[in-house]
């Protein structure tokens, strides 16, 4: 997709995201992430592009290259776009099913 064709997160929501998502050692706990995927991960979440995710951790953005494909393998989602769906679904309120109201 050209560059001009994507979406942004704008700064502002970005910086407010990083207010509200979980912590480092929550996503390594809930996901399985080494701490470093994590920072990677909130990065993303947050509008991060490589470069950019690189520049802010310094590392090269090879190395977050890899760090990004590492976090879509375990987190079993196939784009960038579902990484914030996915580190948010531990904190989303549960269901309760009919079956669960009845025993309760």
């Amino acid at each position: 997709m050209p560059a001009s064709r994507r979406r942004r997160i704008p700064t502002e929501t970005a910086v407010s995201l990083t207010n509200i998502l979980p912590v480092v050692d929550d996503l390594v706990a809930a996901h399985g992430l080494t701490p470093r995927e994590a920072q990677v991960a909130l990065e993303m979440a947050g509008g991060g592009r490589n470069r950019d995710v690189a520049l802010r951790m310094g590392v090269s953005v090879h190395t977050v290259r890899r760090h990004v494909e590492r976090i879509l393998l375990k987190l079993r989602i196939p784009t960038r776009s579902s990484v914030l769906p996915r580190l948010l679904a531990p904190l989303a309120p549960r269901r309760i099913s009919p079956a669960d109201k009845a025993t309760a």
